[in-house]
């Protein structure tokens, strides 16, 4: 897929953090589109994701046409595609009602996913009274990031995304692998 469009990226979840449904089975792939709007459609991103569910879809078939007529299958070659590993999220500030503090930083905000990295020190979040909340790199979730060494690039994805809300989740985190 990423031979048919350079923006597809490849995140493998942690352990034990399989929401998805394809992980119920032998093998599987989930197709994230967005972020999109509720209730809205993007003509570019139904574009991009039709193209690349049809090149899916014209792979197994070509795959289960080789399998079928017994002929063995020949190696596509080695691919470089970028794959990332997700570390952790974090929620919004809040209060200690639940009430939300801050709202995403708007360095962040709109940022195409997994193309730029966080370091300690920058803008996270915009906070209701007009002060900045920097990253930490301790924030609660992102226990996981403790044990990787020091030089390893964050890169937040899942930024702000409406339906994550509602989960306690303002933005996520990956490394690249």
């Amino acid at each position: 897929m990423y031979t048919v469009d350079h923006n597809v990226k490849v995140v493998l979840w942690p352990e034990g953090d399989r929401p998805l449904l394809p992980t119920v089975g032998r093998s599987g792939m989930t197709v994230e589109v967005g972020p999109v709007a509720h209730s809205t459609v993007n003509s570019a991103l139904l574009h991009s994701t039709k193209v690349l569910v049809l090149a899916a879809l014209d792979f197994v078939q070509k795959h289960n046409t080789i399998v079928e007529s017994g002929t063995a299958l020949e190696s596509p070659g080695r691919r470089q595609v970028p794959v990332f590993k997700g570390v952790g999220k974090i929620d919004y500030p809040r209060s200690e009602n639940g009430d939300i503090l801050g709202f995403i930083h708007p360095n962040l905000q709109g940022l195409l996913e997994l193309s730029k990295t966080i370091s300690v020190g920058d803008a996270l979040f915009q906070m209701i009274d007009g002060s900045t909340l920097t990253f930490k790199g301790d924030e609660k979730g992102l226990e996981a990031i403790q044990d990787l060494p020091s030089e390893i690039s964050l890169y937040p994805f899942f930024v702000n995304e409406a339906a994550y809300y509602e989960q306690g989740v303002a933005l996520a985190f990956c490394v690249r692998v």
